[in-house]
């Protein structure tokens, strides 16, 4: 049962496969754990309504998060604007600097939501979608990842790896799924 998953996750993620979906912004005003308290202050003087919960930084955007399976790993990545795209390859994450980013159209993708720190979001492929609820930690994030194409259920915990030098821009050497 774990191979079948294993074998499925990465058909799912895999570029050749791969459809789009579109961003929507997320509703977590995104501040340093030290100015929370001072965020909810300037609401509450200001008359202002929530317009969504005050969350501590948790969520990085300046690297990847990456999970190792049996012989290839697992990337996702996550935007401010609520953007999140995954992969499975069995490339570092130092060799996706110049392609794995929203530009590259083949990627599975979705919005996420970050609420209480909870982490949620499903991305859609060309033959389905999968779906992932974590729970954000220190430069990590435990999911709970259900594929809606057969059911199958997973718990990954994806670390961060910064990356410097992170580009948005598709090298000439990107994988051809990702101009398509």
């Amino acid at each position: 049962m774990r191979k079948n998953w294993i074998v499925l996750l990465a058909l799912a993620a895999t570029p050749l496969l791969l459809g789009s979906a579109n961003p929507r912004q997320m509703p977590v005003e995104k501040v340093a754990e030290k100015d929370v308290e001072q965020v909810a202050q300037q609401r509450e003087g200001k008359g202002e309504k929530q317009a969504g919960p005050v969350v501590a930084e948790a969520v990085r955007f300046d690297g990847v998060y990456q999970t190792e399976q049996s012989d290839y790993f697992s990337y996702l990545r996550l935007y401010p604007d609520g953007t999140a795209i995954t992969l499975s390859t069995r490339e570092p994450p130092q060799a996706l600097n110049h392609w794995f980013n929203r530009n590259c159209v083949g990627l599975p993708r979705g919005a996420y939501t970050v609420e209480s720190g909870r982490i949620e979001f499903t991305v859609q492929a060309k033959r389905g979608s999968v779906e992932y609820a974590g729970k954000l930690g220190h430069d990590r994030i435990d999911f709970h990842v259900r594929s809606l194409m057969n059911g199958s259920e997973s718990d990954l915990s994806y670390r961060f790896v910064p990356i410097d030098s992170l580009s948005e821009e598709l090298s000439d050497a990107v994988p051809d799924s990702c101009r398509q």
